[in-house]
């Protein structure tokens, strides 16, 4: 018999729609590589602390920076004081600075209240196996401030030849400042 006319012939294919077991298991392995080396990577923070403690005193040194340029009262002082040693430290003398308080904005002791975004003690540091040195020229620095201009100044020669903060652990990270005020990593 043949068939009407204008009636086509439907095909019985049907199309496979998924992934070949090859697919599937490459892309497993692939996912199992990245999962070991992440994993690595999570599990140490060897290096890491270097690197946060460099980006912590940057964000506190210019912080004090601009306090310093915004505010022209006279006695105050906005500055990081440092502790080198054994218990190595970085934070503000004071974090109040109202009318009253000059003499504890330039005190060369850390305060105890400071904001943890300004500061690092030393469990932080030194727990961490890192060791913090300071140096302007020849001499350690104990304290560095900025005038309204932005300006360092510190406990030596207001960083003429640059001033550097290094961190040294597993790796080595170093906060530079220039006598005219600018705050790098270096």
């Amino acid at each position: 018999m043949k068939p009407a006319t204008g009636l086509s012939h439907q095909c019985k294919f049907s199309q496979q729609v998924g992934f070949t077991l090859i697919e599937l298991v490459v892309t497993l392995l692939v996912i199992a590589v990245i999962a070991v080396t992440a994993a690595a990577r999570f599990q140490d923070n060897t290096g890491y602390t270097e690197y946060t403690l460099q980006q912590r005193l940057i964000s506190s040194l210019r912080h004090m920076q601009y306090r310093a340029m915004q505010d022209d009262r006279a006695g105050f002082c906005y500055q990081l004081v440092f502790q080198n040693g054994s218990s190595p430290a970085f934070g503000p003398s004071t974090s109040n600075y109202s009318a009253g308080q000059e003499s504890s904005s330039c005190s060369l002791s850390i305060a105890l209240r400071a904001p943890d975004y300004l500061q690092a003690n030393s469990a932080e540091i030194s727990g961490e196996s890192v060791t913090m040195a300071t140096r302007e020229g020849r001499g350690q620095i104990t304290f560095m401030g900025f005038t309204n201009l932005g300006r360092p100044l510190t406990n030596n020669f207001n960083c003429l030849s640059g001033c550097e903060v290094t961190f040294t652990g597993a790796d080595t990270a170093s906060v530079c400042v220039e006598r005219e005020g600018f705050i790098y990593a270096c």
